[in-house]
């Protein structure tokens, strides 16, 4: 069985059941939804962006809920996260949004370790060029970002640095 997901401008994507369930907007939304046969339209994401968070959603398709749990946590990346993890920084930032709104917790967390690592220590001037938009960070905010503790046990398996 599969959906048909409709993104912000009008683009559709069909999908299983398996890879729209990872996101627990649309597990809810299925379950809700009385026209099993219309689109889910999803107006707060861009076709380009949910194409990638479609993707990352397939590859992991088949992996349990414990796995996906303990790796999130582990803030371990395994060289396919880390090469879709690549994305152009406006194109990161657009994902993790969407991952946030889905409710795709790992993907949400990966990206989140990811924007971190390419933020800390850098000025406020320094991440606004990185995701091409303007950023004033509140003080607390920015003592987590120029202090670095909150991503200091980031690793990625077999892969040296993000860098």
């Amino acid at each position: 069985m599969s959906v048909i997901l409709q993104s912000l401008d009008k683009q559709e994507f069909t999908v299983s059941m398996e890879v729209a369930q990872q996101s627990m907007l649309l597990k809810d939304m299925i379950a809700a939804r009385e026209d099993a046969e219309s689109p889910i339209v999803l107006k707060f994401v861009l076709g380009s962006v949910l194409a990638k968070v479609i993707e990352y959603c397939e590859h992991h398709q088949n992996d349990s809920l414990d796995e996906n749990n303990a790796l999130a946590r582990s803030y371990d990346i395994s060289s396919w996260d880390y090469q879709f993890l690549k994305a152009d920084n406006v194109m990161l930032a657009l994902m993790t949004n969407a991952s946030k709104i889905l409710r795709i917790e790992r993907l949400r967390d990966l990206c989140a370790v990811v924007i971190g690592n390419l933020v800390c220590g850098k000025t406020d001037e320094e991440i606004s060029t990185l995701f091409n938009m303007r950023i004033n960070l509140p003080g607390e905010i920015r003592e987590l970002v120029d202090n670095g503790k909150t991503w200091t046990d980031f690793r990625v398996q077999d892969q040296p640095s993000l860098e």
